[in-house]
């Protein structure tokens, strides 16, 4: 299982180092494991996981996002891509603002798949009051569209 999910996740950041997928791939289970994007209770599980003290877990995990060279909009796009594959029926994607901490709004697709919705695509924003929050969400739909299969023949669709 775990040698699936390594394979799957460094096909997903190909310009990424072989350890680092692997530190990658201890910080997906971490976070699925706690449940939420909180840093102490990720390095929580993360200590848990890889029996280290909880200070050097969560230094780990800082250390990771804030020093990661993947580029998160590649990631994005081919994660989106397989599943848009996958799906036989015309896909659904919701969008919608969210308030996060610290002064950010965040601007979240999801596909329904199923019975659930699985984020495809996500930009934060600070609250300050934009220009035009028209034209962020503009660009926003013409990023994710870039990410159908289709747009590779030039026919993106909504």
């Amino acid at each position: 299982m775990q040698t699936r999910a390594y394979r799957w996740l460094q096909s997903l950041v190909k310009e990424v180092h072989q350890t680092q997928v692997r530190t990658l791939l201890e910080l997906v289970g971490a976070v699925c494991r706690a449940g939420r994007l909180r840093s102490l209770e990720i390095a929580d599980v993360l200590a848990r996981l890889t029996t280290v003290h909880r200070k050097s877990a969560l230094q780990r995990f800082y250390r990771w996002v804030n020093g990661s060279k993947i580029d998160v909009v590649a990631v994005w796009r081919e994660l989106t891509t397989r599943l848009l594959l996958g799906i036989s029926k015309p896909a659904v994607i919701s969008i919608d603002w969210t308030d996060w901490r610290f002064d950010l709004k965040c601007l979240v697709a999801s596909l329904a798949v199923g019975r659930r919705a699985v984020p495809v695509f996500a930009q934060s924003f600070s609250r300050a009051p934009p220009r035009s929050q028209n034209c962020r969400e503009n660009t926003f739909i013409r990023v994710l569209l870039s990410f159908s299969p289709s747009a590779a023949h030039g026919r993106p669709r909504l």
